[in-house]
């Protein structure tokens, strides 16, 4: 299986009909089954450092956290499992991380429908910071989170639920969440993030 590419894009550069321009950063080259893939990939508000999930699509592999380089994506410490054995948990389907301001790392799961808090030196679970992603939504009873922007100013998570395509407020507590809404014609966002306050979807961010 050919590893995933990753792409540096410039939303400054973007048109709403393109081409646009994209730089390849190159491929993140560890073990791939098939099935797997690079699901999300965040980085340290602090530090730079940049990091991608590795998610193997299947409840029988433990995904995995890699720290790669942003100038070239090659592997720079080796991929760590996200999983607690003394919580008990493991991540076998994640979609998507990210940190929030403060450097804390977070990671959605799809099969168990929860939020975790997770070292990002390690890739151990620290917490289930919410463990009913459901809990407050309208129309979204089972969601499947693919998409996990942190907002600085509202103090929350952004996601995107792939099931019911509306966007969602995830507070970092359990179940205390809200529908956001829909974008008309808006279906399978697979990457979200803020820039200068304002909300930018990033559908392509990885290829194979």
């Amino acid at each position: 299986v050919s590893p995933p590419v990753i792409l540096k894009l410039s939303v400054h550069d973007a048109t709403p009909d393109g081409p646009n321009v994209v730089d390849v950063v190159g491929r993140v080259a560890i073990k791939y089954r098939t099935g797997d893939n690079i699901t999300g990939l965040a980085v340290h508000p602090q530090t730079g450092q940049l990091l991608v999930l590795h998610s193997t699509g299947s409840v029988r592999h433990i995904d995995q956290l890699v720290v790669v380089s942003p100038t070239n994506a090659s592997i720079i410490a080796k991929p760590r499992k996200i999983q607690s054995t003394p919580l008990g948990l493991r991540c076998d389907q994640c979609e998507d991380l990210n940190f929030d301001s403060s450097g804390r790392l977070f990671v959605t799961d799809d099969y168990d429908d929860d939020l975790y808090e997770i070292d990002p030196a390690t890739g151990e679970i620290l917490a289930v910071i919410d463990g009913d992603e459901s809990g407050g939504l309208h129309g979204s009873s089972s969601p499947k989170i693919e998409a996990l922007a942190w907002s600085d100013r509202l103090e929350h998570f952004v996601a995107f639920d792939d099931n019911s395509n509306q966007f969602l407020a995830l507070t970092p507590g359990p179940g205390n969440n809200a529908t956001l809404g829909r974008i008309a014609g808006l279906t399978d966002v697979e990457g979200l993030d803020f820039l200068a306050s304002r909300l930018t979807s990033v559908a392509a961010m990885l290829e194979r």
